[in-house]
């Protein structure tokens, strides 16, 4: 193999032979076989090369070799001059790894070799394979054996990781990264060494002075003097002493005892003198002198068999132990012994407290570890305190391990269950004044403090360090480096601390431990949707955005970093910004998982911090887009907007319509109900002159019996009259069915001889008429649901009709009978006629309203056009139907279908039919007899504004009644207050004050409340009935009306009127003065005038007049009601007051007639007697005797 530099400007190859020279001493092959080679930093021209037969130095200007052998008597041959790596130092020398002899150091200016003692420690270690530089004063060696760090200031090795000699599993450096570690193969294996997780150092005892007991390493001394180190090992042979510098081990024996066996110390105890106190195994003090290795017993007790367990050096010279027999001994300089009695155990006082740690404080008090308790030894005030073992507000027992004192003056209790405690040095009276709440739980095994104020505890996790000042905790595990053999920790007093284990030990210092200052960088490792990983087109790492679809909403992502240093206790925070309101921190979890995120933009951030909580100011972020689904897309928000517009205009203008509409509604409901109002008026205006017209015809043919064509007058204007009557009747029907105020009145009734009664009115008419009427029916009986008012109307239509388009010699037959359709019953009637006929048009139109069949040469009949539409709306009402089937010159044929139910309640006996009004024919009035009148006529008032009607009124009643006529509303009150009529009857629509407003008055009125009234009107709806009846009206007739009903209703009312004076004139009401007035203001009234008549008894002038005067009223007024109440003047009725008292008070036998006749105001009672019996039948002394009977 050659070597061939390169010359950059003229590509000239050139090949060297390394020494030709020397070719048959080693052989061609071996000196031209090169392993390593190193540029000089301090001369450009020299190249330094490592060979297989030793080192070579080549000036690459002047093209020379020569050749430097590390051991001049080897054969060239031999490995130790085979040079596998070079390092040179930044002073100049050069470090070289050989293949057997470990690490040589060159000096390039004397050019010579030297080899540091220690260096090569075995034949594997002597293989180097790599020299890796940390720093100037440190270097990595990594060899067959392991790996190990050099020193340079001192040329010392440290053991850092053993090979496995069978694998051979660490061999060869391949990479040293900015932390130190080094990366290293062997055997397809990649593997790497961090020194950060190799920080304590283990050093093990010889396996000759291992003891058979285990040898545990109870306790270590440091000797600064002679940098040795003293270790008490349990079951040793004596005092361990281990030479820091040379490595090297000795053990000095303790003299025994004759009947003891063998002794070995349990702990160690540096004196202020150089010495050392030894606690052994038999509880006994030997005193050690490290330079002149002497040891002796002290007995500082008489009694040898005393014990000491524990030990104290106080500052003041004196020695503080404690013993199984006397407790706690204090010895002082002065040679003085005192036994602390204060100790002595409160559950065993023949016993003294076991004592397990004893600690001196800054202040020389002495604080006392005991497993009842601790006590605290106050050195100013020479006395202990003793406080047992337990929380503050709590029965609980606390095992302690260990009692320290930090550097700022805290004592701390460790506690095997409970862990650590803070206990105030300057108040120990108050106890433990606070529990720290350790990570890991609260078992501690030891603990020890160091300079810098922190605590170092050894638990069950390792050991970690705790900052009083900042309460935070940093853990050492196995990891590190870490036994988990090694429980007690302790402190050397050079800063140092130390772990006792079986066969060995671990020192370190606390401030020589390395913190992980490698901040990891956060990695992404998978993006999944839906669990399944997205496939991108670049790795994951390198992308900065990622693009999902609208339905991909369900996503994880995976997580990690790039670290080799404790990965699993790396921390993570983790944020998608729009989803995640703040960092979300984790540890072991490295995963999210995001479920139905909403479509937009967001920002995914990530961190990472070491297993330090040292966290990385890089943040990972990559962007994350969720498609837009197109209904969310401008283009469909645009959509959307417009369709919102359309619909808005498209409510607008239903809004519109529907307000359109309901004004139309509003305007046909306002002009419905100004036809309402119209029909009622137009009614009113009717029937006034009907009224008239139809009592004046009767009173023309009842005075005028003797003249025939004055009678034939009277008929025509009579039957003219009844046919406008009818017509006014018919509008209302119908106006009512429009309006939904008519009700059908069902009952069940056989209908057959119903209608046969009612078609057996129409025989004159045909007959007059000459047309064949005859009634056929399939059926005998048909009890059914009947509105027999209703069925009157609609036979009386059509048949009506029929016989009024029917000509001469026509026919007009009625037959019914009982029809089944789809399982339901029907009465089905039909009219049939041999009349005009009807036409196609007018067999369409002929049930509107107001339509007339035109008229024809046979037939010059017309109608009005309702009839027909009534009757339709009739059996609509009910539930049927109603057809016509015609031809125009051959007749037609109504027929009505009417359902068949039986619901409503029968009819105890059929209903008597009235007969038809004969309008269209000639017929006799009914002529009306006059009453016969009493000596004495009621007055009844007139208010009418229609002269006409108050003329047929007057005509009605004159000779019977006693008549006063007003022409409006305004003068009928006037006259009704002035003259008090008996009876009143009114109109209801007049000028100045209608009907409603004259009842409202009077019947407010105390003066007239007592007159019945008569309302007369055209307007026969409920509402008015109802408000006429409201306003106190005692008889509401609509116009016309015949004279019998009014005369009718006349008398019923009079005969009200005579009741209620008999309910007045039997007895006294009883009312009390001092009592409310009755509700009623006629009982009121009657009550009033009874209290004052009553109140002025005794008075026999009281008249009258002062009656009226008391009731505020006219002695004529008071007259007339009084009258009309009780059918008895005034005089009578006081009378009559006073002889109903005197009735009542002849039931008392202390009073004798006399005496009641002068009370009641009777001037003698001669004139009580006649009155009495005038009025009771008998005088007041029989009255008496027959009520005491």
């Amino acid at each position: 193999m050659a070597f061939r530099p390169f010359e950059r400007d003229t590509l000239l190859q050139l090949t060297y032979t390394i020494l030709p020279e020397e070719k048959e001493q080693v052989g061609v092959q071996r000196v031209n076989t090169l392993l390593s080679r190193r540029k000089d930093i301090h001369n450009d021209s020299i190249l330094w090369i490592g060979s297989i037969s030793g080192l070579l130095r080549f000036n690459v200007i002047t093209h020379e070799f020569r050749r430097f052998f590390f051991d001049l008597g080897a054969n060239l041959n031999n490995a130790v001059n085979s040079i596998r790596t070079i390092y040179q130092h930044p002073t100049g020398f050069l470090l070289l790894g050989t293949w057997g002899g470990g690490v040589v150091r060159f000096d390039p200016e004397l050019q010579t070799f030297s080899q540091p003692a220690g260096l090569l420690k075995d034949r594997h270690h002597g293989l180097i394979d790599a020299i890796v530089p940390v720093d100037e004063k440190t270097l990595w060696i990594t060899s067959a054996g392991g790996i190990q760090k050099l020193h340079l200031d001192s040329w010392t090795l440290g053991k850092y990781l053993e090979n496995d000699y069978q694998s051979f599993l660490i061999y060869g450096c391949k990479y040293v990264d900015d932390q130190g570690r080094i990366y290293t193969w062997s055997q397809d294996i990649f593997t790497f060494f961090d020194p950060l997780l190799q920080q304590f150092t283990e050093h093990q005892l010889p396996p000759d002075l291992i003891p058979e007991l285990g040898g545990d390493v109870k306790s270590i001394a440091r000797d600064e003097k002679r940098n040795a180190l003293w270790l008490a090992v349990y079951g040793g042979k004596g005092i361990y002493r281990y030479d820091e510098k040379e490595r090297d081990w000795s053990v000095f024996e303790i003299p025994a005892l004759e009947e003891s066996g063998r002794i070995f110390p349990t702990s160690l105890h540096p004196l202020s003198n150089g010495k050392i106190l030894l606690l052994t195994n038999q509880h006994r003090l030997h005193l050690f002198d490290p330079g002149s290795h002497k040891m002796e017993s002290l007995d500082i007790w008489p009694d040898p068999r005393v014990s000491a367990d524990v030990f104290l050096e106080h500052s003041d010279g004196s020695y503080w132990f404690s013993s199984r027999d006397h407790g706690l001994i204090r010895w002082t300089s002065t040679g003085k012994i005192r036994y602390v009695e204060e100790l002595q155990d409160t559950l065993y006082p023949d016993h003294y407290i076991s004592l397990s740690h004893l600690v001196e404080d800054r202040r020389g008090n002495v604080w006392i570890n005991s497993i009842t308790g601790f006590s605290v030894y106050d050195y100013a005030r020479d006395t202990i305190y003793n406080y047992p073992w337990a929380l503050q507000d709590t029965a609980t027992i606390i095992d302690f391990v260990d009692v320290l004192e930090d550097a700022n003056g805290r004592v701390w209790f460790l506690s095997d269950h409970h862990g650590l405690m803070e206990v105030s040095p300057d108040h120990p009276e108050a106890g433990i004044v606070q529990v720290i709440d350790l990570p890991w739980g609260n078992q501690l095994w030891s603990g020890a403090a160091d300079q810098r104020g922190n605590l170092w505890l050894r638990s069950i996790t390792g050991l970690s360090c705790f900052n009083p000042q900042t309460r935070s905790f940093r853990t050492f595990d196995k990891t590190y480096g870490l036994s988990d053999r090694a429980v007690s920790l302790n402190g050397l007093d050079d800063g140092r601390m130390y772990f006792g284990e079986p066969g060995a030990f671990q020192l370190f210092h606390p401030d020589s431990l390395l913190l992980n200052e490698q901040l990891p960088a956060p990695y992404l490792e998978g993006f999944a949707v839906f669990d399944r990983p997205l496939a991108t087109e670049a790795p994951l790492h390198l992308l900065s955005q990622i693009d999902l679809a609208p339905q991909e909403n369900f996503f994880s992502i995976r997580f990690s970093n790039i670290n080799f240093t404790l990965p699993m206790q790396d921390s993570f925070a983790y944020q998608l910004e729009g989803v995640d309101p703040d960092w979300v921190y984790t540890q072991d979890r490295r995963e999210v998982f995001y479920t139905n995120v909403p479509s937009g933009d967001y920002t995914f951030k990530l961190r990472s911090a070491n297993n330090e909580g040292q966290w990385n100011p890089e943040i990972l972020t990559f962007d994350l887009n969720i498609a837009t689904p197109w209904w969310k897309t401008g283009w469909a928000i645009l959509i959307y907007i417009l369709l919102a517009t359309y619909l808005l205009y498209a409510l607008y203008r239903f809004h519109l319509s529907r307000q359109l509409a309901r004004e139309e509604a509003r305007r046909l409901q306002e002009l419905d109900a100004f036809k309402s109002r119209f029909y009622a008026n137009i009614t009113h205006e009717f029937r006034t002159p009907i009224t008239v017209i139809l009592g004046m015809s009767e009173t023309i043919q009842s005075t005028n019996e003797d003249r025939p064509k004055t009678l034939h007058a009277a008929e025509m204007i009579k039957r003219n009259g009844a046919s406008l009557l009818k017509l006014v009747n018919e509008l209302l029907e119908l106006d009512k069915l429009r309006h939904g105020k008519m009700h059908l009145q069902f009952v069940q009734m056989d209908i057959v001889p119903y209608i046969k009664y009612v078609c057996e009115s129409f025989q004159s008419l045909a007959k007059s008429q000459r047309i064949d009427f005859c009634v056929d029916s399939e059926i005998d009986t048909l009890v059914m649901d009947v509105d027999s008012e209703k069925i009157a109307i609609i036979l009386s239509n059509l048949i009506s009709n029929a016989i009024k388009f029917t000509p001469e010699n026509g026919k007009v037959s009625v037959r019914f009978r009982l029809a089944r359709e789809l399982e339901k019953s029907f009465l089905y009637l039909e009219v049939k006629d041999t009349g005009i006929g009807l036409s196609t048009q007018e067999q369409e139109a002929v049930f509107e309203r107001f339509y007339q069949v035109q008229s024809t040469e046979e037939s010059t009949i017309g109608g009005t056009g309702i009839g027909l539409t009534l009757t339709k709306e009739l059996v609509e009402q009910m539930g049927g139907r109603i057809g016509v089937d015609s031809q125009a010159g051959r007749g037609s044929t109504f027929w009505v279908q009417i359902p068949k139910t039986r619901k409503a309640p029968m009819l105890s006996k059929q209903i008597p039919v009235l007969r038809p009004k004969e309008t269209e024919a000639s017929g006799s009035p009914v002529t009306v007899l006059p009453k016969e009148t009493s000596a004495e006529l009621s007055s009844v008032l007139i208010i009418e504004d229609s002269a006409d009607v108050a003329e047929y009124l007057q005509h009605c009643l004159v000779g019977q009644y006693s008549l006063l006529y007003a022409p409006d509303g305004k003068k009928g009150t006037e006259l009704a207050v002035e003259h008090i009529p008996d009876i009143i009857i009114s109109d209801v629509m007049m000028p100045e004050m209608d009907g409603f407003e004259v009842c409202e008055r009077l019947k407010n009125d105390e003066r007239t409340n007592h007159i019945p009234i008569i309302l007369l009107t055209a307007r026969a709806t409920v509402t008015d009935k109802v408000t006429g009846i409201r306003q106190g009206a005692d008889a509401y007739m609509i116009k016309p009306f015949a004279k019998e009903e009014l005369l009718a209703r006349l008398d019923q009312l009079l005969a009200l009127r005579a009741t209620l004076q008999l309910k007045y004139t039997t007895a006294l009401s009883g009312h009390k003065p001092d009592e409310p007035l009755p509700a009623d203001p006629v009982d009121a009234f009657i009550a009033r005038a009874e209290s004052i008549t009553l109140e002025h008894m005794e008075d026999e002038s009281f008249s009258g007049a002062d009656l009226a005067a008391h009731l505020h009223l006219s002695p004529s007024q008071t007259y007339r009601k009084i009258k009309a109440l009780t059918d008895m003047s005034t005089a009578v009725y006081i009378r009559h007051v006073r002889l109903q008292r005197a009735k009542e008070l002849l039931a008392d036998d202390s009073l004798t007639v006399s005496e009641i006749a002068f009370r009641t105001g009777f001037k003698t009672p001669a004139y009580f007697s006649q009155c009495f019996r005038e009025v009771f039948g008998e005088s007041p002394t029989a009255f008496r005797d027959r009520q005491g009977a």
